[in-house]
Formats: C-alpha cells, structure tokens, sequence
C-alpha cells in the first residue's frame, strides 16, 4: 500500500508476495529478469517496472534475503554470483537513496 516511487523487496516470500499483489490489483506492470528471461522455477525477478497511464509510477527492486549473499559466493565465478553481484550493488544504490552513504554490516 506504500507510495513510494523505489520500492526494495528483499527476499523470496517478500517477492512473491509482492507479485501476487500485482496480480490481485491488476496493476499494469512489466517483469525485468536478471538474465533478460526467467530461467528456473524459483527465480525471483530483478525489479518490476509499475505503470499508470502510460507511465512509469514505481520501480520495486528484487533482492534475496542478505544471508543468501553469504551462502552463494564462491571461487568460481558463475552466472548466479554474476547475479548476486549485480543486485549487491542494487541494494548499495538503495541504501545511498535512503541515507545518504553505505550502511555496511
């Protein structure tokens, strides 16, 4: 029910909560993919895009719970720490936007 124009939706219940909250209001809204296309079942998206009268209205970002950070870094560089890494610095841009510098744990 939130107004805000930037909405951070962290983790994996958080986001499909979120989608299924699109759904049930209908609201008109485009799914952006990490990978440009969903590619497993459990993937959540990297951000949708919410309209209103052809308009951008809201851009909600998808991050995973800040432990799966921890838990996917690894030696070997694959496509979900490439994921991981992107969204890390997401989520470094949304906590600048809400206080002014990194809040690093």
């Amino acid at each position: 029910m939130s107004t805000s124009k930037i909405l951070l939706v962290m983790g994996t219940v958080a986001a499909r909560a979120y989608m299924i909250y699109i759904k049930e209001n209908e609201i008109e809204h485009k799914v952006l993919w990490t990978f440009r296309k969903k590619r497993f079942e459990q993937e959540i998206p990297l951000a949708w895009l919410q309209f209103e009268a052809g308009k951008i209205r809201r851009l909600a970002f998808a991050i995973p719970h800040p432990e799966a950070f921890s838990r996917n870094r690894a030696s070997v560089l694959t496509d979900i720490q490439r994921e991981f890494a992107f969204r890390e610095r997401i989520f470094d841009y949304c906590l600048v936007k809400l206080f002014g510098k990194l809040q690093l744990p």
